[in-house]
């Protein structure tokens, strides 16, 4: 199975899914031979320690630049690329190395997934087009891919939708057997709480940037879930700090604040500036 992800600002992505583990290192070590420089994307690093000072990445001396082919995750392989004709190639190039191994890409299986700004999606002839064996490949406006929703919006609403509903699905399953059993402590029931259901609810939130609204959303689902688990509703008037103290727990923006891999997406987020003339079209 094969999708392919485009992100807008000169980042696109080929993910592949394939197995065993071992078959796709060697598939793109493979296909690395038959790729160029610059369709990869170049990464800028330096190996003294200042790796979140961005600044110092503009120095002349100490700066190294590493160019990505691919990213693997388990048995899936993404392949990055700048442009259309790069991500093109780097899927030919793949597509070569399959067949010659006695493996063909699934074309049915495999979607295009494009991020695009608001001008752009409203023409639908902007769209990419890439082939496989000279068959098209077709266009998705969202897939689910490694557990998360990618849509074509580049918006977070239907991942955060999507982690809700998972975590309500899993708290009913346990409501009758752990979080009203007058048998458990509110110490237990508040373990398996954060343990489960919160685990579902902020997968994958060290890559999100959040708004407000979207915040107090979580916060709502977060709060009505200790309401169950307290015994109390919003009728007893109780105040969220209050609640939160009682469970022995935080608010979800401290969570989501205090996650250790945030750090690196508030980087990447302060130092986001708008994209300049050359990056304004799609190419």
């Amino acid at each position: 199975m094969c999708f392919i992800l485009l992100l807008e600002k000169c980042m696109y992505f080929c993910i592949i899914l394939i197995e065993p583990v071992l078959y796709p290192s060697a598939i793109t070590l493979l296909a690395s031979y038959n790729t160029r420089a610059e369709d990869g994307i170049a990464i800028n690093y330096r190996l003294d320690g200042s790796l979140f000072n961005l600044q110092r990445l503009k120095s002349k001396t100490k700066v190294r630049t590493a160019y990505i082919f691919d990213l693997q995750y388990a048995d899936d392989a993404a392949y990055p690329a700048p442009t259309q004709q790069a991500l093109q190639r780097n899927v030919t190039a793949t597509n070569d190395v399959y067949r010659a191994g006695g493996m063909l890409v699934n074309v049915d299986k495999t979607e295009v997934l494009q991020y695009l700004f608001e001008p752009q999606r409203r023409n639908p002839n902007i769209l990419s087009r890439f082939t496989v064996e000279g068959e098209e490949l077709k266009n998705a406006d969202v897939f689910k891919y490694l557990r998360s929703i990618l849509s074509s919006t580049c918006e977070l609403e239907p991942e955060i939708q999507n982690r809700t509903r998972q975590a309500t699905v899993s708290f009913g399953k346990l409501r009758e057997r752990i979080y009203t059993n007058r048998d458990l402590t509110v110490k237990t029931k508040v373990k398996v709480y954060v343990a489960i259901c919160l685990s579902i609810l902020l997968y994958g939130s060290e890559s999100w940037t959040l708004y407000s609204k979207q915040v107090r959303r979580l916060e709502a689902f977060h709060i009505r879930c200790l309401q169950c688990i307290l015994g109390i509703t919003w009728r007893n008037r109780v105040p969220h700090v209050d609640i939160l103290q009682t469970a022995n727990t935080t608010s979800i923006e401290s969570m989501i604040i205090n996650h250790p891999p945030v750090a690196l997406g508030w980087t990447c987020h302060t130092n986001a500036r708008k994209p300049s003339p050359s990056t304004d079209s799609l190419w």
